[in-house]
């Protein structure tokens, strides 16, 4: 048996979710890889993967196994890009997934300077406010806010953000202010319904925000409340502009439950991580450091 082979099948197996896209990345029937990796469970004693007609997904012992198998196949690929000057080279399409207010308030100040950096590099990046499929799509990358679902994604933090809440001084001029968090919903609210928490703000437990407008975009939130339409919930990154040129004032901000929420470079293993797509985390990486510092 060729064990790193063969975890570099099992890693793409556990990492797409089916046989069919493990066994062909390797360039396998999805019976040869079956057969393997019922092989390699037979070697280590326990299973590592539930197969069903359609997909497969991994035991405990599977997801260990396939964070082991993730740094040994990271370092031998490490140490065989460090001998091969050429390997390191940052050329190619880079293919980034990342939501609308993330490219503009983010990611935009970052590609003008990568792309001096390294000009054998083509971007090409995907907006979508949806959690895309890395593997189905074929991204080298995504730059995603708060905690991931799928343990199998590898995540480098790029910074913390937080979600604040803010009003327009118009707003208040008319309405006056909420005393304590818990009166926010008695007042008018806008809520962007992108993030996972909805119309249930995290800072607000127990109570579900009833909202003038739900809407599937921060932008268009964001406008509203400097607007003086109401209350919102927004990330740092998208209102802090506002905030300092007195557009928003930002509300309870020592509020205890207001922790910060990491932005994250992800992508599905260490052997997936091309050059480019180094070079560009790195990048995006110092240039938030130096916005922030």
């Amino acid at each position: 048996m060729d064990i790193l082979r063969t975890m570099r099948l099992f890693t793409e197996v556990a990492t797409s979710g089916t046989l069919t896209a493990g066994s062909k990345a390797l360039g396998l029937t999805p019976s040869t890889a079956s057969r393997t990796i019922s092989d390699l469970e037979e070697r280590l004693g326990e299973p590592l993967l539930v197969r069903t007609t359609r997909n497969v997904t991994m035991t405990e012992a599977g997801q260990r196994y396939l964070a082991e198998c993730q740094r040994i196949i990271g370092f031998v690929d490490d140490l065989r890009r460090s001998s091969d000057k050429d390997a390191d080279k940052v050329r190619g399409t880079l293919r980034i997934a990342a939501s609308t207010a993330v490219l503009k308030h983010f990611l935009q100040p970052v590609l003008a300077e990568f792309l001096d950096q390294c000009p054998e590099v083509s971007l090409s990046i995907d907006v979508s406010d949806d959690h895309v499929d890395l593997t189905e799509n074929k991204y080298d990358l995504a730059v995603r806010i708060g905690v991931l679902k799928s343990s199998s994604l590898i995540a480098q933090k790029l910074a913390d953000t937080r979600t604040l809440l803010v009003v327009a001084p118009s707003y208040f001029e008319r309405n006056g202010a909420p005393e304590t968090l818990e009166l926010v919903p008695d007042f008018d609210c806008l809520v962007d319904t992108v993030p996972r928490f909805g119309n249930r703000w995290p800072v607000i437990p127990g109570r579900k925000i009833e909202s003038r407008a739900m809407i599937q975009d921060g932008e268009t939130i964001r406008s509203l409340a400097v607007a003086g339409q109401g209350i919102a919930f927004l990330p740092d990154f998208v209102v802090g502009d506002d905030i300092r040129e007195g557009r928003l004032i930002e509300l309870f901000s020592d509020a205890s439950n207001q922790r910060p929420v990491g932005l994250y470079a992800v992508y599905l293993s260490r052997n997936h991580l091309s050059p480019a797509a180094r070079a560009f985390s790195s990048a995006a990486q110092e240039k938030l450091k130096k916005r922030t510092s």
